[in-house]
């Protein structure tokens, strides 16, 4: 009997780390791809260190600044897409652009965003995940080269 609730307790002690924002926190800074969240005025609220690692960019310098002052994205002064989310409160994946890091490089990603709702409806911000694609635009470019190769030998 005893050793059942050991096993329950246990059982309880995970939920609440499950249901811990703590938890969350870690498994969003685990993910090897930036993460950040804006506000509805497009303000830093949160900053991944894979974000950190590709723009940069310190908490310090990028939280609380305007999202577009620290990407710099391809897209960032033409149609943001984050906000475009945050505007439509909806869904966008798989976009390719670029995003220019603290030392002026560019660098290709691919990104999803998505606006972020309470359970009201009532708009917190927005969320972007972005990942550095710039192994797989070599690859691309190497197989375009053979291809080519090939083409002009035939």
């Amino acid at each position: 009997m005893d050793d059942f609730r050991g096993k329950e307790a246990v059982a309880e002690k995970d939920e609440d780390v499950l249901n811990s924002l703590g938890f969350y926190r870690f498994v969003l800074d685990s993910l090897p791809v930036g993460i950040l969240t804006v506000n509805p005025q497009m303000r830093v609220t949160s900053f991944n260190p894979w974000a950190r690692h590709l723009t940069g960019y310190t908490d310090n310098e990028a939280l609380g600044r305007y999202c577009g002052d620290i990407l710099q994205g391809g897209m960032c002064k033409l149609d943001c897409p984050l906000k475009r989310a945050i505007k439509q409160r909806q869904t966008m994946v798989r976009m390719e652009t670029t995003i220019r890091n603290k030392s002026g490089e560019n660098i290709p990603v691919r990104m999803h965003t998505a606006a972020l709702l309470a359970n009201d409806g009532e708009l917190l911000g927005g969320v972007e995940v972005f990942q550095d694609i710039s192994a797989l635009k070599a690859a691309e470019r190497e197989k375009d080269n053979l291809i080519s190769m090939f083409a002009h030998d035939m």
